[in-house]
C-alpha cells in the first residue's frame, strides 16, 4: 500500500491564527473591528477578513489532501488492473497453443512463436581448467 503524505497547516499560518485570536480579543472591547491594513491603499486587514482567508486556505488544504488520497487510491487500482490484464497475455497464448496446436500459424497472430520457428537450445560447453597436475578420467 502506498503511503500518502498529507499537507498540514503550515507553521506560518498557525502563527497567524494565534495572532487572530488576539485580534478578536481586541475587537471585543471595540464597537467595530480594527483594520490593521493600509487604509490609504484600501487594504482591509481585520479579524473578520483574516479569519475568512484562513478558513478558505484550510478548506483548500482539506480539498488538496482528499485529492491526493483519491489519486493514491486510483494508482493502486490501476496497478492491480495492469497486473491482471498483463497476466491475460500469457493465459491467452497458452490457451491458444492448446486449442490450435503449438505450431499453428494462429500462434503468430497472437504474438507468439510457432514451435517450428524456435531455435533448438544449445548447451554451452564448460572449458576445463588446464592444470598439468590434474588427470582426466574418461571411464564412465
Amino acid at each position: 500500500m502506498k503511503k500518502v503524505v498529507l499537507r498540514l497547516v503550515p507553521q506560518r499560518v498557525q502563527k497567524t491564527k494565534d495572532r487572530l485570536r488576539g485580534m478578536e480579543k481586541v475587537d471585543e472591547k471595540r464597537t467595530k473591528p480594527v483594520n490593521y491594513g493600509d487604509e490609504d491603499a484600501g487594504e482591509v486587514l481585520t479579524s473578520v477578513s483574516v479569519k475568512a482567508r484562513i478558513e478558505a486556505f484550510e478548506a483548500k488544504i482539506e480539498l488538496y489532501n482528499k485529492a491526493k488520497v483519491t489519486v493514491a487510491d486510483l494508482s493502486i487500482e490501476l496497478d492491480e488492473e495492469e497486473k491482471e490484464i498483463a497476466s491475460w497475455s500469457t493465459r491467452i497464448l497458452n490457451s491458444a497453443k492448446g486449442k490450435f496446436n503449438g505450431d499453428s500459424a494462429l500462434i503468430n497472430l497472437l504474438g507468439g512463436t510457432r514451435l517450428s520457428e524456435r531455435k533448438p537450445a544449445r548447451r554451452k560447453e564448460v572449458p576445463l581448467a588446464k592444470d598439468s597436475n590434474m588427470e582426466i578420467s574418461k571411464t564412465a
